[in-house]
Protein backbone atom coordinates (compact mmCIF):
# COMPACT_ATOMS: atom_id res chain seq x y z
CA UNK A 1 0.00 0.00 0.00
CA UNK A 2 1.38 3.41 -0.89
CA UNK A 3 2.22 6.10 1.63
CA UNK A 4 -0.46 8.30 0.05
CA UNK A 5 -3.17 5.67 0.67
CA UNK A 6 -2.03 5.24 4.26
CA UNK A 7 -2.11 8.99 4.85
CA UNK A 8 -5.64 9.20 3.44
CA UNK A 9 -6.78 6.38 5.75
CA UNK A 10 -5.08 8.09 8.70
CA UNK A 11 -6.83 11.35 7.82
CA UNK A 12 -10.21 9.56 7.49
CA UNK A 13 -9.64 7.89 10.89
CA UNK A 14 -9.14 11.32 12.45
CA UNK A 15 -12.54 12.55 11.28
CA UNK A 16 -14.54 14.70 13.62
CA UNK A 17 -16.86 13.05 16.15
CA UNK A 18 -19.29 15.47 17.80
CA UNK A 19 -16.95 18.34 16.99
CA UNK A 20 -14.01 16.58 18.63
CA UNK A 21 -11.14 15.15 16.62
CA UNK A 22 -10.90 11.43 17.37
CA UNK A 23 -7.21 11.47 16.54
CA UNK A 24 -5.07 14.31 15.23
CA UNK A 25 -3.49 14.09 11.80
CA UNK A 26 0.16 13.20 12.39
CA UNK A 27 1.07 13.80 8.75
CA UNK A 28 4.26 12.07 7.66
CA UNK A 29 5.00 10.95 11.24
CA UNK A 30 2.37 8.21 10.85
CA UNK A 31 4.66 6.61 8.26
CA UNK A 32 7.86 6.69 10.35
CA UNK A 33 8.87 3.52 12.15
CA UNK A 34 10.89 5.64 14.59
CA UNK A 35 7.79 7.63 15.57
CA UNK A 36 5.88 4.45 16.41
CA UNK A 37 8.85 3.13 18.41
CA UNK A 38 9.00 6.33 20.45
CA UNK A 39 5.26 6.29 21.11
CA UNK A 40 5.30 2.62 22.03
CA UNK A 41 8.32 3.19 24.26
CA UNK A 42 6.27 5.61 26.34
CA UNK A 43 3.59 2.95 26.83
CA UNK A 44 6.21 0.29 27.61
CA UNK A 45 7.69 2.50 30.31
CA UNK A 46 4.26 3.19 31.81
CA UNK A 47 3.45 -0.52 31.90
CA UNK A 48 6.86 -1.26 33.45
CA UNK A 49 6.41 1.42 36.11
CA UNK A 50 2.97 0.05 36.96
CA UNK A 51 4.18 -3.57 37.11
CA UNK A 52 7.21 -2.82 39.31
CA UNK A 53 5.61 -0.10 41.47
CA UNK A 54 5.70 -2.21 44.64
CA UNK A 55 9.31 -3.39 44.25
CA UNK A 56 12.72 -1.84 44.94
CA UNK A 57 13.13 -1.66 41.14
CA UNK A 58 10.36 0.93 40.70
CA UNK A 59 11.02 4.24 39.00
CA UNK A 60 13.36 4.70 36.10
CA UNK A 61 15.01 2.23 33.82
CA UNK A 62 17.97 -0.10 34.03
CA UNK A 63 17.52 -1.50 37.52
CA UNK A 64 16.05 -4.84 36.45
CA UNK A 65 18.59 -5.30 33.65
CA UNK A 66 21.48 -4.47 35.99
CA UNK A 67 20.20 -6.86 38.65
CA UNK A 68 19.82 -9.70 36.11
CA UNK A 69 23.26 -9.13 34.55
CA UNK A 70 24.89 -9.11 37.99
CA UNK A 71 22.95 -12.24 39.03
CA UNK A 72 24.02 -14.10 35.89
CA UNK A 73 27.63 -12.86 36.02
CA UNK A 74 28.82 -12.79 39.66
CA UNK A 75 31.83 -10.52 40.07
CA UNK A 76 31.17 -8.69 36.80
CA UNK A 77 32.71 -5.23 36.64
CA UNK A 78 30.55 -2.15 36.83
CA UNK A 79 32.15 -1.04 33.56
CA UNK A 80 31.20 -4.29 31.80
CA UNK A 81 27.59 -3.97 32.92
CA UNK A 82 27.51 -0.35 31.72
CA UNK A 83 28.87 -1.36 28.33
CA UNK A 84 26.46 -4.31 27.99
CA UNK A 85 23.47 -2.09 28.83
CA UNK A 86 24.75 0.90 26.84
CA UNK A 87 24.79 3.15 29.93
CA UNK A 88 27.26 5.97 30.44
CA UNK A 89 29.45 5.98 33.53
CA UNK A 90 27.36 8.43 35.57
CA UNK A 91 24.09 6.59 34.80
CA UNK A 92 25.68 3.29 35.83
CA UNK A 93 27.00 4.77 39.08
CA UNK A 94 23.47 6.00 39.92
CA UNK A 95 21.99 2.57 39.15
CA UNK A 96 24.55 0.74 41.26
CA UNK A 97 24.20 3.29 44.08
CA UNK A 98 20.43 2.71 44.08
CA UNK A 99 20.70 -1.09 44.06
CA UNK A 100 23.37 -0.97 46.74
CA UNK A 101 21.26 1.36 48.92
CA UNK A 102 18.39 -1.15 48.60
CA UNK A 103 20.88 -3.87 49.70
CA UNK A 104 20.35 -5.84 46.47
CA UNK A 105 23.97 -5.77 45.29
CA UNK A 106 27.38 -5.01 46.75
CA UNK A 107 30.45 -3.68 45.03
CA UNK A 108 33.98 -4.60 45.97
CA UNK A 109 37.28 -3.56 44.48
CA UNK A 110 38.04 -6.06 41.74
CA UNK A 111 40.82 -8.54 42.54
CA UNK A 112 41.97 -8.19 38.91
CA UNK A 113 42.00 -4.38 38.63
CA UNK A 114 42.17 -2.04 41.64
CA UNK A 115 40.34 0.81 39.89
CA UNK A 116 37.40 -1.43 38.94
CA UNK A 117 34.46 -2.57 41.04
CA UNK A 118 33.21 -6.16 40.99
CA UNK A 119 29.46 -6.51 41.56
CA UNK A 120 27.74 -9.28 43.49
CA UNK A 121 24.14 -9.99 44.38
CA UNK A 122 23.32 -9.95 48.09
CA UNK A 123 21.06 -12.54 49.73
CA UNK A 124 18.27 -9.95 49.60
CA UNK A 125 18.95 -9.45 45.87
CA UNK A 126 18.85 -13.21 45.25
CA UNK A 127 15.55 -13.55 47.11
CA UNK A 128 14.05 -10.70 45.05
CA UNK A 129 15.15 -12.32 41.78
CA UNK A 130 12.28 -14.85 41.50
CA UNK A 131 9.67 -12.19 42.25
CA UNK A 132 10.98 -9.69 39.68
CA UNK A 133 11.52 -12.43 37.09
CA UNK A 134 7.86 -13.41 37.40
CA UNK A 135 6.76 -9.76 37.23
CA UNK A 136 8.93 -9.10 34.16
CA UNK A 137 7.67 -12.19 32.33
CA UNK A 138 4.04 -11.39 33.14
CA UNK A 139 4.52 -7.73 32.14
CA UNK A 140 6.11 -8.74 28.84
CA UNK A 141 3.46 -11.37 28.14
CA UNK A 142 0.60 -8.96 28.91
CA UNK A 143 2.03 -6.06 26.93
CA UNK A 144 2.66 -8.13 23.80
CA UNK A 145 -0.37 -10.43 24.12
CA UNK A 146 -1.88 -8.97 20.94
CA UNK A 147 0.91 -10.70 18.94
CA UNK A 148 0.90 -14.33 17.89
CA UNK A 149 3.89 -16.46 18.91
CA UNK A 150 5.20 -16.19 15.35
CA UNK A 151 4.82 -12.39 15.28
CA UNK A 152 6.52 -12.13 18.65
CA UNK A 153 9.46 -14.27 17.50
CA UNK A 154 9.75 -12.17 14.34
CA UNK A 155 9.64 -8.93 16.31
CA UNK A 156 12.41 -10.14 18.63
CA UNK A 157 14.49 -11.20 15.60
CA UNK A 158 14.06 -7.78 13.98
CA UNK A 159 14.81 -5.88 17.20
CA UNK A 160 17.98 -7.92 17.77
CA UNK A 161 19.07 -7.21 14.21
CA UNK A 162 18.54 -3.47 14.74
CA UNK A 163 20.41 -3.55 18.07
CA UNK A 164 23.37 -5.41 16.56
CA UNK A 165 23.54 -2.81 13.81
CA UNK A 166 23.04 0.34 15.89
CA UNK A 167 24.59 -0.83 19.19
CA UNK A 168 27.42 -3.15 18.12
CA UNK A 169 29.28 -2.58 21.41
CA UNK A 170 26.53 -4.07 23.57
CA UNK A 171 27.09 -7.65 24.61
CA UNK A 172 25.16 -10.83 24.25
CA UNK A 173 22.29 -9.96 21.97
Amino acid sequence: MSGRSNRKKAKDASASVDGETASPDFGFLAELVSFHFRMLSIELNRAYDHSFADTPLAGGTGKLSTLIVVANNPGVSQTSVAKALDKDRSAMVKLVDHLEAKELIVRHPSPKERRTYALQLTDKGRSLLDQVTNIACRYDEDFFSVLTDEERDELVRILKKLRRHHEPGTAGL
